[in-house]
């Protein structure tokens, strides 16, 4: 038997560049290897694992009591070692080591393969330990065993080369005479051998190509960089994208030439550290600021630098991968998600007949050139069926659907499980023309862009492109990115055009929900006008929307930051708003609390509500406290004047009710002597409070049945200008004040008169109460356009642009701080009622120091 020899160092070197993530177990559970992509998932650098027992460099999470990755896989490996079978394990959970924080794990969930290699004994050599990340989402197709009959047919040829070596060694040993006759016919099968050699390796050529042609057409991001300034040696379309770039565009060129905006972000820097160190860097999230025609765009990004050796070791480029996460990020919890399935069984087919090497060892020391040539030829078969072998096994197990049509009829040459699956066909399909294979695609865009393919030999990139196919006997709708790659000869002429597709149906669904979604809250938001916040638990990061940046008197677009947000509440408020979101941070509790805030830019004060909660940190992201604030200021102000109402009101309705008392007291004390002079006095002082208190009362029943719709209008035609020439007696009798009539005093109206003459009562109080030292106060009559307009025209002291604003609303009182007048501030809110209540419209007009003139409108009919 022979020694049990572990895999050659260009084996090891070779499986660390596959696309997969693998590990190469010795059968004493020592890291061999560990390919790129095996690295990066599991946050490790292969001189730090490699020769050290797997279970060393992955231990269970000790902060995880229920975890069992290192029983399950120590059981999976064991059984692989005892049975000499390949191992399958369900999906495990198994955290990996942090490596930038000591003593803490990565959630990680895997699929693992574990999948023995045997030497020419029938040892096991070593162990191909598969993992497939399953973290973000469990999407995994059944996974169909390696199809037997591609091993069996070449068992087959070469037990049937094996017996025609058999027998012309057979036919050399009956005689040596035969010697020459049998070395032309041995030089002669040298010669088809060499012929079939050189057909094999053309066709391997040709496979290696295909599968870099796979590589290069991947959907991921992929580039590869060589030199210290980093010129693009390789890159796909995929990653042009990112760079906004087309890709023919950027082959041969600097990266920094291709993207000078690079510089002052930290790519470029990243870039250099790699190159220099050796060692791989990645990010899983990066904003990127891209140039364009219309200015710069902003992008995020995941990305992973890797160095390229040369044979000494020394670094000689870096490949780049990355993945555009723009919608993720901006969506809040966009969903992105890329599944990476692919398995590789590399098995290594050698033979060796040392029986045949005795038993023809004579001819061989006699033949050492002629054996030597067939010796030469026998490696290189088994080398191509090895690698063929690998191939092919790489691409029926690819968890992208692939596909190879020859010829301009779109014979489907080879389709691997995956296709089969998303077309709802079996292998039966294999050999049939496309039209055939599906006929649901006759008269559809698919054969028509097969055949521009084919003729332009140009490729064609669909991005989440719908599809109608068959599946389980239903017409469903299947989103996917794929390409048609085509596949030329030598000669450079199409021959076949390779299909690489992946079904991204769930994200394309997911995606619409979750913007659908997206789009309700937003109009939600809006319509409630309300503004919105998320502050992150931990730093204290402030993030809002532009309605509540309005709110704290920021520019919609314009950045706050929390500490800002923070200094626009008053002194006086500040430490109780903070105290009580810093409550709610460490104890859950809810945060609700009103209070005012300064504008940042106008400096106006604004009440408003805050409602919010801590939310609890979610896998990989940090707890944040969110919630909604209100502006509250009208509510506020209406409370305050209706404080002020009622104790106007109580300071109103007190004054007349003692000065009222007093009199009833004194009349009591002369009620037996009705002859004084005085008590005349006392009934008119009486009467005076009785009309005070009246008119008080009066004013807030108006207000209560305008409030109640109550209020009745009686309307008949009457005369404007005889209506104002007999109203307003009070002031007229005092004679401090002149009313003028002016304008077109023929002007009839169809109104309620008593009511009209209420509204123009209470505007000439307001100017007697406002302007006292204007001696006359105008009426003003016009005609427009079928309504009639008022005005009372005074010429006191006006009034301010700030006060015009609220003149009309309940209870408000715009008296300067020299004048102390009574009222209830009901007087224009009363007028303003009767004219709307007429469908006309009321107003004002004053400036300081230039009097004030209010004025209504009514329908003439």
């Amino acid at each position: 038997m022979s020694a049990n020899i572990g895999p050659s160092a260009q084996t090891l070197k070779a499986l660390e560049t596959v696309p997969v993530s693998i590990a190469i177990l010795s059968p004493q559970l020592l890291i061999l290897t560990a390919s790129d992509q095996y690295l990066r998932e599991t946050e490790t650098i292969r001189e730090n694992i490699v020769g050290r027992n797997v279970f060393d460099v992955f231990p269970d999470n000790p902060d995880t009591p229920e975890a069992m990755g290192v029983f399950n896989l120590n059981a999976s490996l064991q059984s692989v070692l005892l049975n000499k079978q390949p191992h399958k394990m369900a999906i495990q959970r198994y955290d990996v080591p942090n490596p930038m924080v000591a003593g803490q794990f990565i959630t990680r969930y895997w699929e693992p393969l574990n999948t023995p290699v045997f030497d020419d004994a029938h040892h096991i050599q070593y162990i191909i330990h598969m993992v497939t990340n399953v973290t973000d989402k469990v999407l995994a197709d059944e996974h169909l065993a390696l199809s037997k009959e591609e091993l069996i047919s070449l068992n087959h040829k070469l037990n049937e080369a094996n017996h025609e070596i058999q027998a012309t060694v057979e036919e050399l040993e009956a005689s040596n005479e035969e010697l020459s006759a049998i070395r032309e016919q041995l030089q002669h099968t040298n010669i088809l051998l060499e012929e079939r050699v050189t057909r094999r390796t053309k066709q391997l050529f040709e496979s290696e190509l295909n599968l870099r042609t796979l590589i290069a057409t991947a959907r991921n991001p992929l580039a590869i960089l060589r030199g210290r300034n980093w010129t693009v040696e390789i890159a796909n379309q995929a990653i042009a994208d990112i760079w906004g770039k087309v890709n023919g565009d950027i082959t041969g060129k600097q990266l920094l030439k291709i993207l000078p905006e690079l510089e002052g972000q930290p790519f470029a820097a990243l870039l250099a550290r790699v190159y220099d160190t050796g060692v791989s860097y990645g990010e899983d999230e990066e904003i990127f600021y891209l140039d364009t025609p219309d200015g710069t765009v902003v992008k995020y990004i995941s990305f992973y630098y890797d160095p390229l050796f040369d044979t000494d070791g020394n670094v000689t480029g870096v490949v780049v991968a990355a993945n555009d996460i723009t919608g993720l990020v901006e969506a809040r919890q966009l969903l992105e998600k890329s599944y990476d399935e692919q398995k590789v069984l590399n098995e290594e087919i050698g033979a060796s007949n040392e029986e045949l090497a005795a038993a023809n060892e004579e001819l061989l020391a006699t033949n050492e050139e002629l054996i030597q040539a067939k010796a030469n030829l026998s490696a290189n078969i088994v080398e191509l069926a090895e690698r063929e072998a690998k191939l092919s096994y790489m691409l029926a197990d690819a968890p992208v659907a692939i596909a190879v049509l020859k010829g301009r009829d779109f014979i489907v040459e080879s389709a691997n499980k995956k296709v089969l699956a998303v077309w709802g066909k079996t292998d039966n399909i294999i050999g049939k023309p496309l039209q055939e294979a599906i006929p649901e695609w006759i008269g559809r865009k698919y054969l028509k862009l097969l055949g521009k393919v084919y003729d332009s030999g140009k490729p064609y990139y669909g991005n989440e492109v719908k599809t109608l196919l068959e599946q389980d006997g239903k017409i469903q709708e299947v989103y996917s990115n794929f390409v048609y790659q085509p596949l030329k000869n030598p000669a450079g002429k199409t021959t076949s055009i390779m299909l690489l597709a992946h079904v991204v149906t769930e994200q394309v669904k997911a995606r619409k929900a979750i913007e659908l979604a997206e789009e309700k809250q937003r109009i939600a938001v809006e319509a409630a006008d309300m503004g919105t916040w998320y502050i992150n638990a931990t730093t204290r990061e402030l993030v809002t929307n532009g309605r509540l940046r309005q709110l704290f008197g920021f520019n919609a677009d314009e950045e706050m930051p929390y500490d800002a947000a923070a200094l626009q509440i008053p002194e006086l408020y500040r430490e109780r708003v903070l105290t009580s979101i810093e409550h709610s941070i460490a104890t859950g509790a809810l945060h609700q609390i009103e209070h005012p805030i300064i504008g940042y830019h106008d400096k106006q004060t604004r009440w408003v509500k805050a409602t919010g909660k801590l939310y609890e940190a979610e896998p990989g992201k940090a707890p944040h406290f969110s919630g909604v604030m209100f502006d509250i200021t009208d509510r506020r102000e209406q409370e305050q004047r209706k404080d002020d109402f009622i104790s106007i009101a109580s300071h109103e309705l007190k004054t007349p009710i003692t000065s009222l008392k007093a009199s009833l007291q004194l009349l009591e004390l002369m009620k037996d002597n009705p002859s004084s002079q005085m008590l005349p006095k006392l009934i008119e002082q009486s009467s005076r409070s009785m009309n005070k208190i009246s008119a008080l009362v009066e004013d807030l029943l108006n207000v209560s049945r305008m409030n109640e719709t109550k209020l009745q209008l009686n309307k008949a035609p009457f005369n404007i200008a005889q209506m104002l020439n007999v109203c307003c007696n009070h002031v007229r009798i005092t004679g401090k004040h002149e009313l003028v009539v002016i304008g077109d005093e023929q002007l009839v109206v169809n109104a309620d008169e008593h009511q009209v003459d209420q509204a123009v009562v209470n505007l000439v109080n307001n100017s007697v109460k406002y302007a006292p030292e204007s001696k006359k106060i105008y009426f003003v009559i016009e005609k427009l356009d079928g309504f009639a307009k008022i005005s009372v025209k005074d010429t006191g002291p006006g009034m301010s642009k700030e006060k015009i604003g609220h003149l009309f609303d309940r209870y408000y009182r715009a008296e300067p701080a020299s004048y102390q007048n009574a009222g209830l501030g009901l007087g224009l809110y009363i007028s303003s009622e009767i004219v709307k209540r007429h469908g006309g419209e009321i107003g004002v007009e004053s400036e300081l120091g230039q009097g004030s003139t209010f004025w209504f409108t009514l329908p003439l009919e």
